[in-house]
């Protein structure tokens, strides 16, 4: 008998649901007389996470948080951002909850941390005191963060971005640590390029895909294609004769793109990539923030930031036929000297808006009315 009773209280234990302190929290949570407490809960996961399940979880993480202060009767809306950075200050999702908090859609906003929101002490404090100005109750659950304790929820907020913010950084330490460590090892850093197949550590199985780290191999059977393509290259062959003899051989482009087109445009980068003499450079553009939005544009790096390793093993090309087919390529271009980056003359101008009629033609399509770019 006391083995049944003792099974039981298991199985009790095992559907119990979770429970989290809520003791903190020294304001009831009621809506104004007459009216449904209404409840936006905002969820996010971004691209460093890439846990599409991340949302359902945080959803059901504030529910809980409702259920465990003894509120149940309320309507909630949920608004997500997937897959996108943190630190991007102007989001879909986001968007939606700034327009909601100008209309006054809700009583109370629900999320898991500060940082779902911005991953930023100011655009993150801005954004809760349009809410509060609303008369739009707050609360960042892990956080601690209540906007109804009027004496300390912006400090309390501070501390908690500063936290992430910390937290942030410690995580890019590790992500260039992890490229460093792969870079010295050898292994694959980048796209696959033509002409070479990419080995896992620890191959695929019945139960989990392949693992890395990965590791690049010469593949034999696109040698002899790859050394007449330089040789023709050297030898004086327009370049889209080129192209029409990569295309009839089926070479795979990037990544084993297996429909390649092998534009002029390709076959030039193609001539010019340095794996064909066991050669391999890494970082030519880096990652800059723009501290305004947030969001992140790729520059190009300066030679001193650039990565330069030895791979002989990934040789398939000879120097001297490498440096001669680049040679016809520097000699058939007309322009020897080009600016680039901030020293061009169209540097932070849009590539739409470069044209003489730009601005000036717009597109009749109802669902676009936007300006034609000089390429329209």
């Amino acid at each position: 008998m006391s083995k049944k009773v003792k099974g039981a209280e298991c199985y009790e234990r095992k559907r119990a649901t979770p429970s989290f302190s809520t003791t903190w929290v020294r304001h009831p949570i009621r809506a104004l007389i007459g009216v449904g407490l209404r409840v936006l809960i905002y969820a996010c996961y971004s691209t460093d996470e890439q846990n599409p399940h991340s949302i359902d979880a945080q959803v059901s993480y504030c529910r809980r948080f409702l259920e465990q202060l003894g509120v149940t009767d309320y309507e909630h809306t949920v608004i997500s951002d997937e897959g996108i950075s943190g630190e991007k200050i102007w989001r879909p999702g986001l968007n939606q909850v700034r327009d909601g908090i100008e209309r006054k859609l809700w009583n109370l906003i629900l999320v898991e941390d500060s940082s779902r929101l911005v991953r930023d002490p100011g655009p993150c404090g801005q954004l809760v005191r349009s809410a509060l100005d609303q008369g739009i109750r707050t609360i960042c659950l892990n956080d601690y963060v209540d906007t109804s304790e009027s004496e300390r929820w912006e400090e309390t907020l501070w501390e908690a971005q500063r936290h992430h913010a910390q937290a942030n950084k410690y995580t890019i330490f590790r992500i260039k640590r992890n490229q460093a460590e792969r870079w010295e090892t050898g292994a694959a850093m980048g796209h696959l390029h033509p002409g070479y197949k990419r080995i896992p550590s620890y191959p695929a199985t019945e139960r989990e895909p392949a693992k890395g780290p990965f590791f690049d191999e010469v593949d034999p059977a696109w040698v002899p294609v790859i050394y007449e393509a330089f040789e023709s290259f050297a030898a004086g062959q327009p370049v889209w004769m080129v192209g029409d003899f990569l295309r009839d051989k089926k070479l795979p482009g990037i990544n084993g793109d297996a429909t390649c087109s092998w534009t002029d445009r390709e076959v030039l980068a193609f001539i010019k990539c340095e794996h064909y003499r066991g050669m391999e450079d890494y970082r030519e553009t880096i990652s800059v923030k723009k501290n305004s939005t947030g969001d992140r544009e790729q520059k190009r790096a300066q030679p001193s930031e650039m990565w330069l390793r030895e791979m002989e093993h990934l040789r398939i090309i000879p120097d001297w036929l490498w440096f001669k087919a680049n040679d016809t390529i520097a000699v058939r271009t007309r322009k020897k000297a080009h600016r680039r980056g901030e020293d061009h003359p169209l540097a932070g101008i849009p590539r739409d808006s470069r044209g003489p009629l730009s601005e000036v033609f717009i597109c009749g399509c109802e669902d676009c009315n936007q300006k034609m770019g000089s390429s329209d």
